[in-house]
């Protein structure tokens, strides 16, 4: 299964599959999206889009078909909205007129929603709450339009921050860290979702224009700053809300150190969105720039989730093919009742037809024909299982090389950076070749310095660190460090 996140400026391919709750990621690229291709979510150039991502598949030899995409834009609209309940939550027609009437939109927009709680009215009547989004229909036909020209299967269509809710409320440890704020950061925009009791309670995407901020080279974190303000000031002003616990950033983050000083005036822990445990890589791979990618593979439930754009979609064009059949049916009518006139002259040739046809089925369902069918098919399903045994022993060389032999020469290249005040807590947890370790320090200066040793050390790649936290009653500080050992250490270390 390939999951393709597109943005005005980049293309994100995850290559993963399924399995129960567990995402295995098998391949992940990033592409550069061209000059005046998209524009604020809308595709200007379908065919140029097209062969850019068409390179990116052949260059990594990836010939899955099956395709869910995850978009974004300023011109989506997000909304909270409480409804009185239907009979049944599966009513997704009255619900979504229901959305229509009080976003007060047209029949131009795909309407999309998520079922978050239930509440009462005032006279004690049943109500829903509900996260509703609007996306322009025109903008969704653009993409249908491209995956037709790669040639891919489309099975959904997402907007991003239905995807990445999917991995935060499902995630059993993040729930204790609730309410959560989560920031999506682009040099674009920013798009912000608070969660809490493990359901979005608030999303708002953000256009970012540098000019807004003089052209500063630091406009993305003083824009951070500005709209956390907002939002924590909004969050303040719900009724029985609760102050925030944490906040959390995903996507282009190419300073954390800049980040956390943005926002450090609000006295709220901040750390980058790490990979959850029922995420798996088998490549180098940085969780929060393709954490969207990697939320769309997991399944929406389908009683409160009614989140596909592709649904809506197929329902208008079933409905316009409807009213094509007719038209076309009364037409045919019309012809045949103009010609019934002629129908005696060409017996003869209808018979000779029929002749021909009954020719062709006979050798259809000759024996002959079956049997090299039947070989066809067993050719074909020989293929597939040689195809899924190559899959699997890619997977397995990919663990091979990077297991690591010797646990303890792992915990002595650990040591190895440890500065004055610094130690090991508890045990480092090492799962096939991920490495999950928490340290304590007494300067705030030595984990970023800590990091900086450890890449220069070159025993470990891919090295996710997320922030400090000070120690309760205490002048010393904890960082944990999750990162993978690099292919061919544990081999040479022999």
């Amino acid at each position: 299964m390939l999951s393709i996140d597109i943005t005005d400026k980049q293309v994100k391919i995850v290559r993963g599959s399924l399995s129960g709750s567990k995402i295995r990621v098998i391949q992940v690229e990033t592409r550069d999206v061209s000059e005046g291709v998209m524009e604020n979510g809308f595709i200007t150039d379908v065919p140029m889009l097209a062969s850019e991502i068409a390179e990116v598949l052949s260059t990594l030899d990836i010939r899955d078909k099956d395709t869910i995409c995850s978009i974004n834009s300023g011109m989506i609209l997000y909304k909270e909205l409480v409804l009185p309940k239907p009979k049944k939550l599966t009513n997704t027609m009255q619900i979504e007129n229901m959305i229509q009437s009080n976003m007060n939109i047209s029949t131009e927009y795909n309407i999309s929603y998520s079922i978050v709680g239930e509440t009462q009215d005032e006279n004690n009547n049943p109500m829903i709450k509900v996260m509703a989004t609007a996306c322009p229909q025109r903008m969704v036909d653009g993409y249908i339009r491209l995956f037709s020209h790669l040639g891919l299967s489309l099975k959904s269509i997402y907007i991003s921050n239905n995807c990445i809710s999917r991995l935060i409320t499902t995630s059993t440890k993040l729930a204790s860290s609730m309410p959560l704020l989560l920031v999506q950061v682009d040099e674009q925009f920013l798009n912000l979702n608070l969660y809490d009791d493990s359901k979005v309670i608030i999303s708002r995407y953000i256009k970012l224009d540098k000019s807004d901020y003089n052209y500063d080279d630091d406009y993305i974190y003083q824009a951070i700053n500005d709209n956390i303000f907002h939002m924590v000031q909004f969050i303040e002003s719900r009724p029985d809300a609760r102050p925030l616990k944490e906040i959390m950033c995903y996507g282009h983050i190419p300073d954390f150190i800049r980040l956390t000083n943005a926002i450090q005036s609000f006295n709220i822990p901040c750390h980058i969105l790490a990979a959850p445990a029922n995420v798996v890589s088998f490549c180098d791979l940085n969780f929060s720039e393709y954490a969207n990618a990697i939320g769309a593979l997991l399944k929406t439930h389908k009683d409160y989730d009614q989140v596909n754009l592709l649904r809506s979609n197929a329902a208008k064009e079933k409905s316009s093919m409807s009213t094509y059949g007719l038209g076309l049916a009364a037409a045919v009518l019309g012809a045949c009742l103009i010609v019934g006139g002629t129908l005696v002259a060409v017996n003869g040739i209808n018979s000779s037809f029929e002749n021909q046809a009954a020719a062709i089925r006979a050798e259809i369902n000759s024996p002959e024909l079956k049997a090299r069918t039947e070989a066809l098919n067993q050719k074909i399903s020989s293929l597939e299982k040689i195809k899924l045994y190559s899959d699997n022993i890619t997977v397995a060389k990919t663990l091979f090389d990077y297991m690591p032999k010797v646990n303890t020469e792992i915990v002595e290249k650990l040591e190895e950076n440890l500065t004055d005040g610094m130690e090991i807590i508890d045990s480092v947890l090492i799962n096939e070749y991920s490495i999950s370790v928490s340290f304590r320090c007494k300067a705030q200066n030595q984990p970023s310095e800590y990091v900086e040793a450890l890449i220069k050390q070159g025993y470990f790649e891919s090295i996710n660190y997320t922030g400090f936290s000070k120690e309760k009653d205490s002048e010393k500080y904890t960082f944990t460090l999750n990162m993978l050992l690099k292919g061919g250490n544990a081999v040479e270390s022999e």
